[in-house]
């Protein structure tokens, strides 16, 4: 439901909203800091192919995050998108001209250094 969602101009500011499973509405370009972050109620998230960004920590620490879908049209991830989210088993992303995923993890293909994934400080969580 859009009411669930804060969203100014185009960047989805804050998910508001208690859904188990969350679909993005599809005018959103940016998903915002912390736009999802400590959100106890999602299970699994669908961000839509208008999406290009996902900036720090949006779907952080969300304890009962299994499953997320992020479209190939996503070209900036940032490295703590997912920290600590420790219940994310499935990232469903195809291969991009940016990001691949292989273990559970998204991998830069121009920066081997820079790995996305679900730990804290380069712990995994549990």
């Amino acid at each position: 439901m859009n009411e669930d969602f804060y969203i100014k101009g185009n960047v989805l500011r804050k998910y508001k909203g208690n859904e188990e499973n969350v679909v993005i509405p599809d005018n959103v370009e940016i998903i915002d800091e912390k736009a999802f972050r400590l959100c106890q109620s999602v299970v699994s998230i669908v961000v839509p192919d208008s999406v290009t960004q996902i900036r720090w920590g949006a779907f952080s620490f969300c304890p009962n995050l299994e499953k997320i879908t992020i479209p190939s049209s996503v070209m900036l991830i940032s490295l703590t998108a997912i920290e600590g989210s420790s219940k994310l088993k499935t990232i469903d992303m195809p291969d991009n001209d940016s990001y691949y995923v292989k273990d559970n993890c998204i991998y830069s293909k121009t920066d081997p250094e820079y790995v996305i994934k679900t730990t804290i400080n380069g712990v995994l969580s549990d």
